[in-house]
Parts: structure tokens; C-alpha cells; sequence
């Protein structure tokens, strides 16, 4: 399969879009959650992730020195940060998640093909 190199305005305006339908229905689908985790995981630099949708909180712990893990000495272990954050809007707090440069393009491009969606696709809501 052929790597495509994706205009940011283009990435960015197609995870606006999946966010604003991700965020548009009452009952959040599951697939839907796995997205919003997987972009507080990769802003917050985050091991685990919770939303509680209801109580408009995030729960997470978020590693404090990843450079401590070593792959090759089977030390997984790092330090991390128990938390929770409350949030006033989703659409809102997800869309300050996204930190669009030359290092992070690739993960929110494959996240988009994840849920098959093109950047120049149009997501109707």
C-alpha cells in the first residue's frame, strides 16, 4: 500500500469532523470511545484511559518518565501520575487534544484510516 503524504489543514479539519460525529449522539457507540481514548492516550501521553461520559470526567495515568522502560531488560515498569480531569464540553476538550506536527501526522493518520475514513471525505452528521 502506497503512503500518501497528508496536508495537516486536511488531517485537521477530517478529525474535526469525526470528532464532531463522535461526539453528536447521546449514547457514544463503543468504537466512538476507543477514538476519544486513543486521542486523550496520545496528548496526554497516557497508559490508561477512562471517560466517564456522564460525569464529564476523564480518568487517566499518565507516565511521568517513559524513558525509565527498557525493552531490551524486560523493564516495563514506568513511574506514572494517577488522575482525573473534568471536562465542560467533549467536542471541545477533544479537539485541544489534537497537536498536529511533522512527529504526530502519522498516528492521526493512521487513526483515520483506523475508522476508514479519507481526510478529504466529507462526514455528514
Amino acid at each position: 500500500m502506497e503512503k500518501e503524504r497528508l496536508e495537516p489543514q486536511k488531517l485537521r479539519v477530517a478529525l474535526k469532523a469525526l470528532i464532531d460525529k463522535s461526539c453528536s449522539q447521546p449514547n457514544i457507540p463503543k468504537r466512538f470511545q476507543e477514538f476519544h481514548i486513543a486521542l486523550v492516550k496520545k496528548n496526554f501521553n497516557a497508559i490508561e484511559v477512562s471517560i466517564d461520559y456522564h460525569r464529564k470526567r476523564v480518568y487517566m495515568d499518565i507516565v511521568l518518565d517513559d524513558h525509565e522502560s527498557d525493552v531490551a531488560t524486560g523493564t516495563l515498569m514506568v513511574p506514572t501520575f494517577r488522575t482525573n480531569l473534568l471536562y465542560q464540553n467533549l467536542n471541545e476538550f477533544l479537539n485541544s487534544c489534537i497537536e498536529l506536527d511533522f512527529e504526530n501526522s502519522p498516528f492521526y493518520a493512521k487513526l483515520m484510516h483506523s475508522f476508514s475514513i479519507k481526510p478529504e471525505e466529507h462526514i455528514s452528521c
